[in-house]
């Protein structure tokens, strides 16, 4: 695939000021794409430029939403650089979430070096908590090479990383177990610690740091604006409490109203949970609204669970029993959004019908 095809038929003018954001078929690029042009439409007036979101994509499937709101959906062969060079036209700003494939390294590497060669100032990195106690070799690790490569390129730019762990979201992939087995079960000890956040307070965090009033150059009393303390290179965004598999269970078990100790926590063996979550890409997508609309923030596990997805989780556990590393709470996401992140207590009572 060396040529772009362009998904939608709207003219690109040269009054638009793009952001770019890359891998919008995975389950984290289209959450943000989704959530910025949402933003952008919300608030038209309020910013100085003419702002539009352009998308990149392996695959046009299941991208129907991102084209209904007028993204610049465009497919690309991340291996191809002229390709990636084309698409950096009017581009302002680049957002780097890498793919679900194992060529993740590789191919965020390529859209960073066709944003530095076309002059793009402004870059942004979806990168992974923990990935730099992870080795070399690793899922994880590969996050870490992708943030050294950023570094090196964009070393006197306009860069910055968000560190991320698992979102709350990903917890509708335990709703079979816990319906089934009345059980959370992780592949990692009772104590060990991790922390988990929202996927829209990662948006909210990202897209606060793109739109931002001192980004623009305006005074708006309805922008939440980043205090210069809060201004940084790498922010590690976090829930406001770490967890344990036991707190998880807790917590859930709470949500349901069910008898103290009716849903438990389970270690598993890292073998029979690759299992349960490769026998998730099986199951049915998620259900439909009347209008037949799907919640745009929630996975879809037959698109998410890949296998190199799959790795990459079983990876994140790894870290986080082997370093200890992965609980530690950070208030970067408190400071760019203007309040406390949304609590996994909270996500289970708001969707506790997925789990009965």
């Amino acid at each position: 695939m060396g040529d772009s095809t362009t998904a939608t038929t709207a003219t690109k003018k040269s009054s638009h000021h793009y952001v770019l954001i890359s891998c919008v078929d995975t389950y984290g690029g289209h959450a943000l794409a989704y959530h910025l042009a949402n933003e952008l439409e919300r608030r038209p007036g309020m910013l100085k430029k003419h702002w539009r979101v352009r998308a990149l994509c392996h695959s046009l499937e299941g991208l129907q939403d991102l084209v209904a709101m007028d993204v610049d959906l465009q497919q690309v062969d991340y291996k191809n650089p002229m390709v990636l060079k084309a698409q950096m036209k009017h581009v302002k700003c680049v957002i780097v979430v890498p793919d679900q494939t194992k060529e993740r390294v590789v191919n965020a590497c390529n859209v960073i070096d066709a944003a530095s060669l076309h002059g793009v100032k402004r870059i942004q990195l979806a990168s992974l908590i923990g990935c730099d106690y992870a080795g070399e070799s690793t899922p994880m690790g590969g996050f870490y090479a992708i943030e050294g490569h950023l570094r090196n390129v964009y070393a006197y730019g306009r860069w910055c990383v968000f560190r991320v762990p698992m979102v709350h979201q990903f917890f509708y992939f335990w709703s079979r177990m816990v319906t089934q087995d009345k059980c959370v079960g992780m592949p990692i000890s009772p104590d060990t610690e991790f922390t988990v956040i929202d996927i829209q307070d990662i948006c909210d965090a990202m897209v606060t740091m793109l739109l931002s009033p001192r980004k623009q150059d305006v005074a708006a009393e309805d922008l939440f604006d980043i205090p210069d303390a809060a201004v940084k290179r790498i922010y590690d965004l976090t829930g406001a409490c770490p967890y344990t598999g036991g707190a998880v269970a807790y917590r859930l078990n709470e949500a349901l109203g069910g008898e103290a100790g009716e849903i438990t926590f389970q270690e598993l063996d890292e073998e029979n949970f690759r299992r349960y979550l490769e026998s998730l890409g099986q199951q049915y997508p998620p259900e439909q609204d009347p209008h037949g609309r799907r919640d745009p923030f929630r996975p879809d596990p037959r698109r998410v669970l890949t296998p190199a997805t799959i790795d990459l989780m079983m990876d994140c556990f790894r870290v986080a029993r082997e370093t200890m590393q992965m609980g530690i709470v950070k208030d970067d996401a408190r400071n760019l959004i203007g309040r406390q992140p949304k609590d996994l207590s909270q996500f289970f009572i708001d969707n506790q019908d997925q789990f009965r």
